[in-house]
């Protein structure tokens, strides 16, 4: 008989999932939606180096009513293509809530995310970065994004 025994753990409840990352040049939150400004960054275009990330990251977290008044945390980490730090490991602690009054029980619930980073001169020189994602000690993403000097404009 090729069925599964009936398993002896609990059920699992749902995870608090990335429901998407993109990198922007500005994003803002209000009222539950996330503005964004230059959404879709994949190449940073640098004249000169050192030079800042100048850049936001936007996320989207969503989860399940069971999952709602509960703490995570998120970690982000920009790393070169030699696997190298850029900057110091970015971490934080949320709180996930409970639906609004009214919110339908199958509406899946969501919680906007906006890391700046800092006007630092971190950049060092042209080529591939990633910036890493960790949820509750899970890897959810590998956001990748290029660094190169811009074209040469015609009669330059």
């Amino acid at each position: 008989d090729a069925r599964r025994p009936p398993s002896s753990q609990a059920p699992t409840l749902p995870l608090v999932e990335l429901e998407y990352a993109l990198l922007a040049d500005a994003a803002q939150v209000s009222e539950g939606k996330t503005f964004i400004l230059g959404g879709g960054v994949t190449i940073l275009w640098r004249q000169q180096f050192p030079a800042p990330l100048g850049v936001v990251l936007v996320a989207q977290l969503t989860y399940h009513r069971a999952e709602a008044d509960s703490d995570h945390t998120l970690r982000v980490q920009v790393i070169d293509v030699d696997g190298n730090a850029i900057l110091p490991e970015i971490q934080g602690e949320m709180h996930v809530g409970g639906p609004a009054p009214g919110i339908p029980a199958n509406v899946p619930l969501g919680v906007p995310v906006l890391i700046p980073f800092p006007p630092l001169p971190v950049l060092q020189r042209v080529g591939a970065y990633s910036i890493e994602i960790v949820l509750d000690g899970r890897h959810v993403k590998s956001l990748s994004f290029a660094v190169a000097h811009p074209p040469a404009q015609p009669g330059q």
